[in-house]
């Protein structure tokens, strides 16, 4: 693997990192917003967080070696959009179904798991630049600095001048450009046709999550609307 290579896979996995905490956050700030009991729904969401990530990283072990790069890729394109979605969803199950906590525990799940994922890819991948020893210690320390950028930003930058909704859009963007950027750098580590299917997979994440950016004000306005019987 060339430096430049090495040197994008760790940037990639201490921007993961950031966008990982703004999801948990996202979730408890919205979870209390809604519910209350701010302690109850943190707890709720970071114990599940990180159970669901102990699942995601047991499962990699099942990701075959020839397909690290591409599932990684492949990986972050599509964190990113449920990521990106996720505040909305959080208001259309709880202004318009009964089934606010499930979903939001099912959500919590499925990131959860996807984010499990990505240290045990990364480190792996990594293991033929640097010896495991010197891989694991990298990447568990960009992952940590990473976490806590992201939880000194969301309190004071993102979720003051951004809100909810386009803090969620803003990072699910930054997931999908990540997996853009290692399909684009590795390209020669991929077949034609798996590169052709990520380019538009991540394509397509970028744009709807950008569409959704460009309405999001309307939206929200209108979700918060239907939050109550009489107009506000």
């Amino acid at each position: 693997m060339p430096p430049v290579g090495a040197l994008v896979l760790l940037l990639a996995i201490f921007s993961a990192a950031i966008c990982a905490i703004v999801y948990e956050l996202l979730i408890g700030s919205v979870a209390s917003y809604f519910l209350g009991n701010s302690t109850e729904q943190f707890s709720l969401t970071i114990g599940l967080f990180l159970a669901a990530m102990g699942i995601g990283s047991w499962g990699s072990r099942y990701i075959e070696d020839s397909r690290l790069l591409s599932r990684f890729a492949q990986l972050e394109i599509w964190l990113g959009f449920l990521g990106g979605v996720s505040v909305a969803l959080l208001y259309t199950l709880y202004g318009y179904t009964d089934h606010f906590r499930s979903g939001m525990v099912v959500l919590i799940l499925a990131l959860g798991i996807l984010i499990g994922l990505e240290v045990p890819l990364i480190t792996r991948i990594l293991r033929d630049y640097k010896s495991l020893r010197s891989a694991l210690s990298t990447v568990l320390s960009l992952d940590y600095l990473g976490a806590l950028i992201a939880a000194m930003f969301f309190p004071y930058l993102l979720l003051p001048f951004l809100g909810s909704l386009h803090t969620a859009l803003v990072a699910g963007l930054a997931n999908a450009a990540i997996g853009l950027v290692v399909v684009l750098v590795f390209r020669q580590w991929l077949s034609a046709w798996r590169f052709r299917a990520l380019i538009i997979q991540a394509v397509a994440v970028i744009v709807a999550l950008a569409g959704l950016a460009w309405r999001a004000d309307g939206l929200l306005a209108r979700w918060e609307s239907d939050l109550y019987e009489d107009r506000i």
